[in-house]
């Protein structure tokens, strides 16, 4: 709801909902406009308090980044589980559904790639963001390791490194070409993986019928004296 020129709507009595509020508009702006072009005043307008209640939840930019960063990884994990726990099946569909839920995301016109990625690029040489990016990407591999475990994967930790390489491969492949195939591509590159690092007797590795039984001598010669 707009408001009169310079006056600003009440803060919620309770910090917790302003503090959310703010993480809500800095994000939106942050994943449309990257990090620099926002201005704490832009921030502040969004979310439709003043500079002071702005600054009264975060010392400086710098520490809004960052919260920003951890409120992303927290709605992503979310969301990743919540895929997880609705897709049907094992391991397998579980690991190759990240490709599938990629696709989706990478259809969707608000796509602007990963904002771990795209924020770690923009600010370089902080410290501080790397690490907020080290950490989400490490939880994110950390659960295709598990899954991999479970699925009985030979070497469950390398591999979880190459199906992040892929994840983040489609969606710069994504944003350079427009590809709307880059994730299935990438899904099906991980299929091969997978199953290659699988043992040779696992039934999921190969998802092949059984190859029917040959009739033995004393069968067939039972047959013909029918």
């Amino acid at each position: 709801m707009a408001h009169p020129a310079g006056t600003r709507a009440p803060s919620p009595r309770n910090p917790a909902e302003t503090r959310q509020r703010i993480l809500d508009a800095a994000g939106q702006l942050f994943y449309r406009d990257g990090v620099r072009p926002v201005a704490m005043d832009a921030v502040a307008e969004a979310a439709d308090v003043t500079k002071r209640t702005l600054y009264y939840h975060f010392d400086s930019k710098n520490d809004l980044v960052i919260a920003y960063l951890g409120h992303m990884g927290e709605r992503l994990r979310a969301s990743m589980g919540k895929a997880a726990a609705r897709r049907a099946g094992g391991p397998l569909e579980r690991l190759l559904g990240v490709f599938d839920d990629l696709g989706v995301r990478l259809a969707d016109a608000r796509f602007r790639g990963c904002p771990f990625l795209n924020t770690a690029a923009e600010l370089s040489g902080s410290e501080r963001v790397r690490a907020a990016a080290v950490t989400y990407k490490e939880d994110m591999r950390r659960w295709l390791e598990g899954q991999l475990a479970e699925l009985g994967a030979r070497d469950p930790g390398p591999l979880s490194e190459q199906l992040m390489i892929l994840t983040d491969g489609a969606i710069g492949t994504w944003l350079v070409r427009r590809d709307p195939q880059a994730a299935a591509r990438a899904r099906e590159a991980a299929r091969v993986l997978i199953q290659a690092d699988l043992p040779t007797h696992s039934a999921v590795a190969t998802r092949r019928c059984p190859a029917p039984r040959r009739a033995g001598r004393r069968s067939l010669q039972r047959r013909h004296s029918r």
